[in-house]
C-alpha cells in the first residue's frame, strides 16, 4: 500500500494532536487540570484535531491498520464537540494517570 499525501497529512495531524495533549497535560495534576479552563479547552480541541484528522484517513489506510480504532477516535471527537463528557473522563483519556 502507497500512502497518499491526505493520508500523511493526517497522520502528521494526529500525531502533534497527540503530544499537544501530552504537552498540555503532562506536568499537570488532575485538579491543577480541572483549575484550568485554558488546558480543559486546549485538551479538547486537540480531540477534536485527533478525530477530524483520523475521519480523513482512507478507507484503504484504515483496513491496512485494524489494530487502531479509527471509529473510537473519531467517535471521541463527535462527543467532546457535540456532548458533554466529564473532566475526569478526558483526564483518564489523555494517559496523565489516575485523576485523583
Amino acid at each position: 500500500m502507497q500512502l497518499n499525501n491526505r493520508d500523511i497529512a493526517s497522520i502528521w495531524d494526529m500525531a502533534q494532536a497527540i503530544q499537544n495533549i501530552q504537552t498540555f497535560t503532562n506536568s499537570s495534576t488532575f485538579d491543577e487540570y480541572l483549575d484550568d479552563i485554558r488546558t480543559i479547552s486546549a485538551v479538547d480541541r486537540q480531540f477534536e484535531v485527533l478525530g477530524e484528522a483520523a475521519r480523513r484517513i482512507s478507507m484503504e489506510f484504515q483496513q491496512a491498520h485494524p489494530d487502531i480504532d479509527w471509529q473510537r477516535i473519531i467517535g471521541l471527537r463527535n462527543i467532546i464537540a457535540h456532548q458533554t463528557l466529564s473532566p475526569c473522563s478526558k483526564w483518564a483519556i489523555t494517559g496523565s494517570g489516575d485523576p485523583r
